[in-house]
């Protein structure tokens, strides 16, 4: 072989390498909202849509249902506490069975005026849960103001 066509064919190769690199790009581009992440986050149950909070220590009591009033299946969920400028996470688990839960009252409702020095989305208790009887989850709020708080799922 020439030294002349031992050129081209690794011109060639760089080429064809260059081209698998910028189509896996753009196939990354295409297909995630978030490139630099692979993960899937689906939205479960909106539990506090955003309203004007005063300041304290909460609980909010969620019954193991989805947004369609269904039951979740069991597995790994993720609450989310979201405010304007900060927001915090929790991972809880879901366990299959258990009988309906016997929650009374509001279902968010305020513990303590104790003030935090942050958001801080604590807990939920019991963790892990039966779906069917549902969990308290924990947090406070050191000012008054707008929050949301969700359960979701990652894939």
């Amino acid at each position: 072989m020439s030294p002349f066509n031992q050129y081209d064919k690794q011109h060639i190769e760089i080429k064809f390498l260059l081209f698998l690199l910028f189509a896996g790009f753009a196939f990354l581009l295409n297909n995630c909202s978030d490139p630099a992440s692979l993960n899937k986050e689906t939205l479960v149950r909106t539990l506090v849509t955003p309203s004007n909070i005063a300041p304290g220590e909460y609980t909010y009591f969620w019954d193991g249902k989805n947004d369609d009033e269904e039951y979740v299946e069991p597995g790994k969920y993720y609450c989310d506490l979201y405010e304007t400028t900060t927001g915090d996470t929790i991972q809880m688990t879901v366990l299959s069975g258990g009988s309906a839960g016997t929650h009374t009252g509001s279902l968010l409702e305020r513990i303590s005026s104790s003030i935090a020095s942050s958001i801080i989305l604590e807990y939920n208790r019991p963790d892990p849960f039966r779906v069917k009887q549902g969990t308290y989850i924990y947090f406070n709020l050191p000012y008054s103001t707008s929050i949301r708080l969700s359960i979701h799922t990652v894939e």
